[in-house]
């Protein structure tokens, strides 16, 4: 409650208190720290929890590479990126490739998010419009237009 409503000191200071901190406490955390631009903090949350034990899912995976786009944070991303391709978990969610593709893009690594996009099994509205996205980004016309049209 106190990470959705903005008040993430309290909402840290409650999650340090739990007897249990476990994947959806620390989740709800790390995307209430991207909401309020405060990446730095959201991949601290994320090390602590590799230091439980606790895996990353989709969920917070999508959430840090935010925190990762936001703060142009890309060697943290590409960790990320390893781990879930690891996991296997690129290929089974679009919305988790379209957060690779918009973190490489706003890390400037516009040949990074195209390899992405490339490897991705199947593409979806979310992975066109990270994808057309990056290419906005770098101002990059011819491109945009030739993905456009694929688009249709």
């Amino acid at each position: 409650m106190y990470a959705k409503c903005g008040k993430l000191d309290k909402a840290q200071e409650v999650f340090d208190a739990l007897p249990v901190q476990d994947i959806v406490s620390l989740t709800t955390l790390i995307t209430g720290y991207v909401k309020d631009e405060r990446g730095r903090d959201a991949l601290t949350c994320l090390a602590k929890m590799q230091e439980l034990g606790i895996p990353a899912d989709v969920f917070t995976s999508v959430a840090c590479l935010n925190a990762c786009g936001s703060i142009l944070d890309a060697e943290s991303g590409k960790k990320i990126h390893a781990d879930v391709i690891k996991k296997g978990l690129v290929e089974t969610n679009s919305i988790l490739g379209a957060a690779l593709i918009d973190m490489y893009a706003k890390c400037n690594m516009r040949d990074n998010a195209q390899n992405v996009f490339n490897k991705l099994p199947n593409h979806d509205i979310n992975s066109w419009n990270a994808l057309i996205s990056a290419y906005v980004q770098c101002k990059c016309k011819e491109e945009i237009l030739v993905f456009s049209m694929k688009c249709d």
